[in-house]
C-alpha cells in the first residue's frame, strides 16, 4: 500500500493560515475548501426539521429514542 519516494534531501515547510488553507516554503498555496459555507443552508434546513420532530415528541410525552419521526 505504501510506496517509498526517492530521497531528494530537500525539506519543505508548511504554514497553516486563515486566508488560504496552507502555504508551503516553495510558495505553493492550497485554497481553503470552505465546506461549512457550502452546506450551511442545507444544514440549517435539516436542523429545523429535527427541532420540530423533537418538539413534537416532547409535546406527546415520548422519549426521543422511541420517536420514529425523530429517528428518521
Amino acid at each position: 500500500f505504501h510506496q517509498a519516494l526517492p530521497n531528494t534531501n530537500q525539506a519543505v515547510g508548511i504554514d497553516l493560515n486563515t486566508e488560504n488553507f496552507l502555504t508551503t516554503s516553495d510558495q505553493k498555496q492550497v485554497a481553503n475548501p470552505h465546506y461549512y459555507r457550502a452546506i450551511k443552508k442545507h444544514l440549517a434546513k435539516h436542523q429545523r426539521i429535527l427541532s420540530r420532530r423533537a418538539r413534537r415528541a416532547k409535546k406527546e410525552h415520548r422519549p426521543l429514542w422511541a420517536s420514529k419521526n425523530y429517528q428518521q
